[in-house]
């Protein structure tokens, strides 16, 4: 990611899954985003600084876009949330805005990769059906064609 992060308009899209977050629980990730929380490790594959926008897809579709209204690093998750996995290593912990819901409904499509940056007008303006559409048109955009 480049730029200032709070005038960023992309969104980090990642997948979320509808499984227990740990064996024996019924508490998922889904139910994270629903308390409008959010983490993930600091770095290593994820992002090393916290995206301002962060989407969230499961059951084959975007279901919403929250912004990222606060965030701080941890070193151990269960002091955040005892229903948290244990962790190895610093997370980003992030407090998420709102839910925007997008109006028209945007499938996963032929996605390889469970995390991705997409433009936020491409998500929301219905101008993509499909989630690996928008990837393909940011990543257009950013090449300059």
């Amino acid at each position: 990611m480049t730029g200032n992060r709070i005038t960023d308009n992309t969104v980090y899209v990642v997948s979320l899954s509808t499984a227990p977050i740990e064996d024996g629980s019924t508490y998922t990730w889904v139910d994270v985003v629903k308390e409008g929380r959010y983490f993930h490790p600091a770095g290593k594959g994820w992002p090393a600084e916290p995206p301002n926008y962060i989407g969230f897809r499961y059951n084959g579709k975007l279901q919403a876009i929250h912004h990222v209204e606060d965030w701080h690093v941890v070193d151990r998750l269960k002091d955040e949330h005892a229903s948290w996995p244990e962790n190895d290593g610093p997370h980003f912990v992030y407090r998420l805005g709102p839910a925007i819901i997008p109006t028209t409904e945007v499938r996963s499509g032929n996605i390889w990769s469970a995390r991705n940056y997409v433009a936020i007008d491409l998500l929301l303006s219905g101008a993509c059906q499909s989630i690996s559409e928008a990837v393909a048109a940011t990543k257009k955009r950013l090449e300059g064609n």
